[in-house]
């Protein structure tokens, strides 16, 4: 087969299919934030005024001297840290006016996001009794469903951005019970944010009321480009400067090579290739990162091929449940996996092929080798092949496997030799 590599990233598409957010839990969260009573009261008190470390640099860094703090210039490319809740809250420090009186990880909240979630809670203006209004501020994987607008007293707006749909929803006072809370919340790719203020009382909407953290300071904060799941080193560098941060770490993420998608295969299959080399061909595009292994194969047909590749742009839009004929669809912690298969012709190679996509990148390794004779899935089957199905299953559910990976497979790839393509 010399199909192009183009062909072969169409081969096997898939999206990550992800259930909604039970936004109940959330909620009850917020009424019960401002009568949640504190263990130590007055001197106690007073000195969590004084909890924060350093906020006017640790926002005029993030700001890098810009006049309006809400004005954002952070690209894709600039989001290679994993974000924690210290940079979840410098970020939030850099969008408000209020000056928190403590501020932390949003353990009490963990259990009402999805997991993977990650949280900062932000205590203001704390009463002698009371821990203070709550700001909550998360990012967490998956889908988030409608706040339960129109149930419950729940009234919502919503509009449409170019990163992803914003709802905003709220729940108005029960006098002498509850203050009422605001939130606003955007679906992203794969992802939402999640901005939630339980304080002053909520009469009405809260667009139109004078509240200490106001709705535009909320949104400002949901639709950060840094505020998510992927944020940035500066970021990460100012919350671990808070108090309550301190001991935070955060893995750099780096772009991935093709050498570090080789260092990925040789970790999971027994298989040893006689080469490697960049996978370039003119029709391939150049956001797509790929490797080729080569093994011995058929006189006629040449070597048989493992090739791994990441694309920014992944082609085709089959959504998860299309499979049909050669193929296969599983669920994994990394979205939905989709495997098909083409038994070549005789003493001519067949083609074994795993994906993984959703709307950011696309994940594949296939394998074109003539041991390809029979449908992947018995444990017998194939017995001479290069790489098992299970092999190629291994790599794309290796976390380096990313468009962004770590700078220790990169390092670990680049000490492998790789030949030229001709």
């Amino acid at each position: 087969m010399t199909d192009p590599f183009g062909d072969r990233l169409h081969d096997a598409t898939t999206s990550i299919d992800v259930p909604p957010l039970d936004t109940g839990a959330l909620l009850d969260v917020g009424h019960r934030a401002r009568r949640r009573r504190r263990l130590a009261v007055g001197a106690a008190g007073v000195a969590a005024l004084a909890v924060v470390v350093g906020t006017a640099g640790v926002v005029a860094a993030l700001q890098g001297g810009d006049a309006d703090r809400n004005v954002v210039t952070t690209t894709p490319a600039d989001l290679v840290a994993v974000t924690t809740p210290g940079a979840l809250a410098a970020i939030v420090l850099e969008h408000v006016d209020a000056e928190p009186a403590s501020m932390g990880d949003a353990d009490d909240f963990k259990g009402s996001l999805d997991p993977g979630a990650v949280g900062a809670d932000l205590r203001f203006d704390p009463g002698e009794a009371e821990d203070g209004d709550l700001l909550l501020a998360a990012a967490a994987p998956g889908a988030i469903d409608d706040l339960g607008c129109g149930e419950d007293g729940t009234t919502c707006d919503s509009w449409s951005t170019d990163q992803g749909k914003v709802t905003l929803a709220w729940q108005e006072e029960m006098p002498e019970e509850d203050p009422g809370i605001v939130i606003v919340a955007q679906q992203r790719k794969g992802e939402y944010t999640w901005v939630m203020y339980a304080g002053d009382q909520i009469t009405g909407d809260p667009r139109e009321l004078d509240l200490s953290i106001s709705v535009d300071e909320m949104t400002s904060i949901a639709t950060d480009p840094r505020f998510g799941l992927k944020t940035t080193q500066e970021a990460v560098d100012a919350g671990s400067r808070l108090d309550g941060f301190e001991t935070e770490t955060a893995e750099t993420r780096v772009p991935i090579t093709f050498p570090a998608l080789a260092a990925i295969a040789l970790d999971h299959m027994a298989a040893e290739p006689t080469s490697m080399e960049e996978e370039f061909e003119e029709t391939t595009p150049q956001e797509v990162t790929a490797v080729r292994l080569l093994f011995p194969g058929g006189i006629e047909t040449g070597p048989n091929v493992l090739i791994l590749s990441a694309s920014s742009a992944p082609p085709g839009d089959e959504a998860p449940g299309s499979c049909t004929g050669r193929c296969v669809e599983e669920e994994t912690d990394r979205g939905t996996m989709r495997v098909t298969w083409e038994i070549g012709p005789v003493r001519q190679p067949g083609r074994l092929s795993v994906t993984l996509q959703d709307d950011d990148r696309l994940l594949q390794i296939s394998l074109d080798s003539t041991n390809m004779r029979e449908r992947p899935f018995s444990a017998d089957a194939n017995p001479e092949l290069e790489v098992s199905l299970d092999e190629m299953k291994a790599m794309l559910l290796d976390p380096t496997y990313d468009l962004l990976t770590t700078p220790e497979r990169v390092d670990e790839g680049s000490a492998l030799e790789f030949e030229t393509p001709q």
